[in-house]
């Protein structure tokens, strides 16, 4: 009888990195779905900025107060939503468009990453 055991670490590491990125990015744009009808409308400029940005892919909106086009860019493992409008911040403060989104899509994340995490085929 012989047994062969084979070390799978770095293609599970892979594989699991690749569906955390995977649910960081679904959850991202779930957030964004909520977040932009809560935020106000006044020329619409708030709304049209909110932008996601993960590792994969960086987010980029229209600024129209500088009237360029300006890029979100985050790290390895993180997703942003948000905007770099000047007055987006004093609102959220008011408003919480975008912690309200969150919330409001929080367990839909929180299943998203374990059934994502479940199709890796390191974890069972």
């Amino acid at each position: 009888m012989s047994v062969e055991l084979r070390w799978n670490g770095l293609e599970a590491k892979k594989s699991i990195e690749m569906q955390i990125q995977k649910a960081l990015e679904e959850g991202a744009i779930l957030v964004r779905a909520k977040a932009v009808p809560l935020a106000p409308i006044i020329s619409g400029n708030l709304r049209r900025s909110i932008a996601i940005s993960t590792n994969l892919k960086a987010g980029s909106f229209k600024d129209e107060s500088t009237d360029r086009e300006v890029t979100l860019r985050s790290k390895k493992n993180t997703a942003i939503v948000g905007t770099i409008v000047k007055y987006a911040e004093k609102i959220e403060r008011k408003r919480s468009y975008l912690g309200s989104g969150f919330e409001a899509v929080q367990a839909k994340i929180k299943t998203l990453f374990f059934t994502l995490l479940k199709e890796s085929e390191f974890i069972q």
